[in-house]
């Protein structure tokens, strides 16, 4: 019986890992650049530089940053929702900031852009450093590419005049928000089971309402939820000794079924 108990624990163990690790695991993406230039130096100017952009799936800007210039001083960077001109995040891009591929960046708190929503990534050049305008430009599949304005300001602000040819500038970076589809929410539940019969093992509680509650939190949106399979424990008493059998995947319909009831 003892061994029995260890091999449970070590199967309910395993379990609990591999379900829990592929929920977590699936959806871990790199980040990508939004823009990447073909570039050709240009003298020096002031204003903004904008690039406008449409995302054509949810994602998470990540990283702010700024061609690689010279950085005789920081140059400011800012993420505007173009409907509402509103300033979404910003930063100031400096010769400390990460280097990567010709631009710099700094991490921001991530903001989620919505599809089909135009936003704009905008860079302020100052007198004292390079100005770069770009041979050819490629967007980032997820992205739309919409153009480029511009201003003179020398303060950061939404550009409005359009311009043939892109100058650098901004660029940023970006993860794509992914919903775990049913089968990685599958394994992650099936993970969380493990983890629960491993307590059950080591306390010999019930957990009748503690799974019940598990089935109606994570199973209610997922494709298949109207089979409505639900946990149930069930006591067995045979000869005076009272156990506990491990939950078992009973019922249809949403309702749980008492034992020795239809």
């Amino acid at each position: 019986m003892k061994m029995k108990n260890i091999v449970n624990k070590l199967c309910a163990v395993a379990l609990g890992a591999a379900g829990l690790s592929t929920g977590v695991l699936s959806v871990a993406k790199a980040d990508t650049t939004a823009f990447t230039p073909t570039l050709s130096l240009n003298g020096s100017g002031t204003g903004n530089d904008g690039l406008f952009f449409t995302p054509t799936t949810a994602i998470s800007v990540t990283s702010l940053g700024y061609v690689d210039c010279g950085f005789s001083v920081g140059h400011d960077v800012g993420l505007y929702d173009v409907t509402t001109s509103t300033l979404l995040a910003s930063t100031t891009v400096t010769i400390s900031s990460t280097p990567l591929k010709g631009f710099y960046y700094n991490l921001i708190a991530p903001v989620l852009l919505t599809p089909d929503e135009e936003y704009a990534i905008v860079g302020t050049q100052v007198p004292a450093d390079s100005n770069w305008t770009a041979d050819s430009l490629t967007a980032a599949p997820d992205l739309i590419y919409d153009g480029y304005k511009y201003d003179y300001n020398s303060s950061l602000d939404l550009p409005s005049i359009p311009y043939a040819t892109a100058y650098f500038g901004p660029n940023f970076q970006y993860a794509v928000e992914s919903v775990p589809e049913p089968a990685t929410g599958s394994c992650f539940l099936l993970g969380l089971v493990g983890l629960v019969y491993l307590c059950r093992l080591k306390t010999g509680r019930p957990i009748q309402s503690f799974m019940t509650r598990i089935h109606g939190a994570f199973c209610k949106d997922w494709p298949g939820a109207n089979t409505g399979f639900v946990f149930q424990q069930e006591s067995d008493v045979r000869a005076g000794d009272e156990r506990q059998r491990a939950p078992r995947l009973i019922g249809r319909g949403g309702n749980i079924h008492a034992p020795g009831h239809a």
